[in-house]
Formats: C-alpha cells, structure tokens, sequence
C-alpha cells in the first residue's frame, strides 16, 4: 500500500489491514485504578441483572471526570464500551421482568457524554460498542473475548465475536475497493481487474463467517435474551432522561444497535457504486450515520470525490474479464445481504412469531429493527435488490 493510502486511513482512524475494526485486541483495564469501580461493575453485569441489584449498584457508583483519568484513544474507547453497557443494562435491567428506566443517573450519564464528544459518537450504546470496540483477547489462552457481556452466555459472546470478524475480513475488502478506485483514475484496467476479483472473494469469505454464527448463538436465546439490550432509548416514549447532577436533565432518543450503522458495508456501497434510490432507504442510510463515529462519516462523505469504479467499468468493453470481477464482486455482496437476510428470519422473525399468540400474530404488519427500521424486511430485501440491480450487463 502507498504512504498516501495509508496516511488518508490513518486520519480517519480507519487500519489499513482491518479496516474499521480494531487491529488489536481493546485494553481490558485502565493505568488509572478510579476508573476500577466501572470495571467491577460490567464484570459483574450478568449476575447482577439476574439477581435485580443492577441498578442498585449503579446508583452507588461516583460521578468521574474521564478528562483527568484517561490516558489514551484506547482507553476512551473502552470507557465508551463500558459506560454504554452499564447504561443499557440500567435502562432495561431484565428485561423479561423490568420496566424499562427512563432515567440515566448522573454516575453514567456525565461520563457517557464527556467520553462520546471526545469519539465522534452519540452517548449510547450502538454497533461499534457491541461489535467492534467489545473485541479483546483473553491475556492467558490468547482465545478471542469480549471486553464484557450482558448475559455471560456464549452465544452472546459468539454473536458479537462474529459481527466483528465479518467487520475485520471484510476491511481487507474495503481496501481493494479503494485501490481499485485509484487505479480507476489510472485506468488500469487489469490493476482493477485484480483488485475486484479479491475483494469478490473476501466478501464470499464474510458472508461464510455470517452463516457461521449459527453454530455458536441459538436463535431463541438471542431473540430472548440478548436483542432485548440492542434496543435504543427511541423505544421508549419521552426517550432516556440522562441526569446532570446539579438537579437539571436532558432527554434523549436514540437509535439501538444494528448491523445497518456499519461503516463497511456503507462505504462498498459508495465505491462499488451501489445506490440506493428509494426514499426510505436513503433516509434510513443516512440516520444509520448517526450512530458511527462521526469521523467515519467524514470518510463515507469524502470517498465519494474519488475515481468512480462503476464509470471506469462502462468506458471497459462490454464483457472483458474487468466487467466480469465487476459483476462478481457486486455477486457476493449481493450474496451476503441475502445470508444477512436468512440470518434475520431466523433470529429475529421466527421467534418473533413464536412468541406470539394465534390472535396476536399478524403476517402483514411490518417487523421492526432494533436501529428503528419501521420495516426490517422490506428494508434488507430493498437493499440487497439494489446491489443486484447495480450489476453491468
């Protein structure tokens, strides 16, 4: 990779080998021993939801200024990891059994706004919490691990474990793409040929790491036990207060955690040249960008100036083999956006239907995502379309 490549990455906190997942494990503890009360605290998470004393302990923890205890981008983002659980298990506590709170105390909700404006990112849990920052290695068998976990099941930990690792494969794709761009501007054509050919196959390599999340997470336990805490405080009405302190407090509504604020797949779009035209999954793209670092949004909005694959694919004759590693990129992106969703049928929808009594099962109302999706289905069917209707014939 050129200097310049890796120095326009490297400004947008983006690795040049994993894209926008981590290149190394997250830290699981601070220099700075205040800060150890959060630690015990989601340590403790799974037990503490069962037994009902979360929020409880919560309540009890003081009110830190990360500014001062803090030393490093690595910590801030595991204080972010952290805080976003602690504020997500707080606000839906067990869920089978809780109403939700719609008060964050000021113990979580300072230090949660003060870590996120020094992010680029909105003070909430959100994809990156659960599926990119969570990711460590466990410091004795060297074994893939989660940073924490509402459950302390291994279904959770092989769900999140997954979504990171499509995220880390799939980066690999996300640099092709860019070298394929600047090649393009070069008109290279046999330089984007091969770039276009790998990135088909990392992407057939993602989507055989997403199937792979039904041998480690059942179905009923995700649905039951786990997509519960992916939900954002919108859900509620009149949204999350998260407290000041000096008697004052600030509603939020925010979106929960889903697949759809990933970057990556945000960012292929843009350089493969897939768009997506209809009104509601435009707008719904672009509120998804809400909820990832605000300097990966920059990098979405900036990628666009670049050389544009699909028009240096046009000006190729019809049928070279550029076209074809075109279409077959474009193929398996398309393939994995239809694992994606067989995935959500069988995590989300059938249990779904499942827990519903015959009187309450309705087939035609819409089924709703935890970003907010009015209508997940139609959504994910719309934008795998799109991908295919993006192919050069």
């Amino acid at each position: 990779m050129s200097l310049t490549l890796a120095q326009m990455l490297e400004s947008y906190r983006i690795s040049p080998e994993t894209g926008f997942a981590m290149d190394k494990p997250s830290p699981t503890t601070f220099k700075n021993p205040a800060l150890h009360p959060w630690l015990v605290i989601c340590r403790q998470l799974p037990s503490l939801i069962r037994d009902g004393t979360l929020r409880a302990k919560i309540d009890q923890l003081p009110v830190l200024s990360p500014a001062d205890l803090l030393e490093s981008f690595e910590e801030y983002r595991l204080a972010f990891t952290l805080l976003t659980f602690m504020a997500q298990a707080y606000i839906w506590a067990n869920a089978s059994i809780d109403r939700p709170s719609s008060v964050l105390p000021a113990c979580i909700s300072l230090p949660i706004i003060e870590v996120a404006q020094e992010l680029e990112v909105i003070p909430a849990y959100i994809y990156v919490s659960g599926s990119i920052w969570l990711y460590t290695r466990d410091s004795i068998t060297g074994s893939e691990s989660c940073v924490c976990s509402f459950t302390g099941t291994k279904d959770e930990e092989h769900f999140n474990l997954t979504t990171h690792n499509v995220e880390k494969i799939g980066g690999a794709a996300l640099i092709q793409s860019l070298r394929a761009s600047r090649l393009a501007g070069q008109q290279n054509e046999e330089g984007v040929r091969e770039c276009l050919e790998k990135v088909g196959d990392i992407l057939k390599e993602c989507r055989n790491t997403l199937k792979n999340l039904r041998n480690g997470c059942d179905p009923s336990t995700f649905f039951n036990s786990i997509r519960p805490y992916l939900v954002g405080s919108q859900a509620i009405k009149g949204g999350v207060r998260y407290l000041t302190g000096d008697g004052g407090e600030e509603p939020y509504y925010f979106p929960g955690a889903s697949a759809a604020q990933s970057s990556l797949f945000q960012a292929l779009d843009v350089l493969l040249g897939v768009t997506h035209t209809d009104s509601e999954r435009a707008e719904f793209v672009q509120q998804m960008r809400r909820a990832m670092p605000a300097y990966h949004v920059r990098f979405l909005e900036d990628i666009t100036e670049l050389p544009s694959i699909p028009e240096f694919i046009e000006q190729c004759s019809s049928g070279s083999t550029v076209h074809e590693a075109y279409n077959e990129a474009l193929g398996a992106l398309q393939e994995f956006r239809s694992e994606h969703i067989r995935i959500v049928t069988s995590y989300i929808l059938q249990p779904s239907k499942k827990s519903m009594s015959a009187t309450e099962r309705d087939e035609s109302q819409p089924k709703q995502g935890s970003g907010g999706s009015s209508d997940l289905m139609s959504l994910l069917k719309g934008m795998r379309d799109d991908t295919k209707d993006t192919l050069k014939t």
